[in-house]
């Protein structure tokens, strides 16, 4: 558990008096807001995590940002099960962050990233489902994260001017390492914009690296669950846990901490 560095008190008992959410009186106290303990925080700039209750209070359709103000909004039928877990239908579920622009810490567009998040899909569904997608239907720059459904094959997508340029973890671009259904996985997309290099790992494990592309149009839609053009498209089946977004390339021993201080909430 937590402490303030200030009162000695765990954020949980001061969110719980307070009724304060810990991202704020995290601003306050020019601290990070914790979720799981030995989370990596240096350069955090988005944090939703379904199983805390300051980032979902168990009910209502809103899921708070633990470190900023993106918070999102459930569509469809999305809900939050006893587990923590966020689950979607495959049909028209997702979370809707809203437009992100240059001024808005979670925008991966143009810099250096690190995208970390729980997926869990039931295997069955659309062609290609997607957990991660910043991309608007006025033009056709994009990031996105996708799963194809007839392989469990990872391919995560910047696309620049109409061009699309891949990592996938199907040999091509990395080794043949697809995302098995009915599993939990820490999937994590490192971009470093100096190079142009992408490495995606699963859970801490390295598992696929390519010379890629930057993309500069960062005006677009953020959702979690589906395309980010709309709901309906490209729909995830199955659930959903924490995401943590750095403004940075994390280093592979950071990665193995995050893992390691947030898989107990998936049964790992």
């Amino acid at each position: 558990m937590a402490i303030d560095k200030i009162t000695g008190v765990s954020w949980d008992s001061i969110a719980n008096v307070s009724g304060v959410a810990k991202a704020n009186i995290a601003n306050f106290n020019g601290q990070d807001a914790p979720s799981a303990a030995g989370l990596v925080t240096t350069d955090l700039v988005f944090h939703i995590d379904p199983a805390d209750s300051s980032s979902y209070p168990g009910s209502g359709s809103t899921i708070y940002d633990l470190v900023g103000s993106t918070n999102g909004t459930l569509q469809g039928n999305a809900s939050v099960d006893g587990n923590g877990h966020l689950i979607l239908d495959g049909v028209n579920d997702a979370v809707n962050f809203g437009t992100v622009t240059s001024s808005t810490p979670v925008s991966v567009i143009g810099t250096s990233f690190s995208i970390n998040c729980w997926v869990y899909n039931n295997g069955s569904g659309e062609s290609f489902q997607t957990p991660f997608s910043q991309w608007s239907s006025s033009g056709n720059d994009r990031i996105e994260v996708l799963r194809v459904t007839s392989n469990g094959y990872i391919q995560s997508i910047v696309r620049d001017s109409g061009t699309s340029y891949s990592i996938v973890t199907n040999g091509t671009a990395g080794v043949a390492t697809p995302l098995a259904a009915n599993t939990w996985y820490y999937y994590t997309w490192n971009y470093d914009s100096s190079t142009t290099t992408a490495t995606i790992y699963f859970n801490a494990s390295q598992i696929a690296t390519k010379t890629t592309r930057t993309v500069s149009n960062v005006n677009k839609n953020f959702r979690t669950g589906s395309r980010g053009t709309n709901v309906g498209i490209q729909e995830w089946n199955g659930k959903l846990g924490a995401y943590h977004v750095y403004d940075r390339v994390l280093s592979s021993t950071e990665i193995t901490q995050n893992y390691n201080a947030t898989k107990a909430t998936y049964g790992l």
